[in-house]
């Protein structure tokens, strides 16, 4: 999906990794590398992180 995208990317074994650990931690939620900060930003100012994703608008 992200090939050609011109951005950090995360390896395969790193998501699998971080999504084990989730699991065997029963976390119901899964936010994996910049994601995360993504998800803080948008709890604490939604249209803050709405600009941070679509920088166009």
């Amino acid at each position: 999906m992200a090939k050609g995208l011109d951005a950090p990317k995360i390896s395969a074994a790193q998501v699998a990794a971080w999504f084990l650990n989730s699991f065997e931690n029963n976390e119901l939620e899964i936010h994996v590398g910049d994601t995360e900060k993504i998800y803080q930003l948008f709890l604490d100012d939604p249209r803050q992180a709405l600009a941070a994703v679509n920088p166009i608008l």
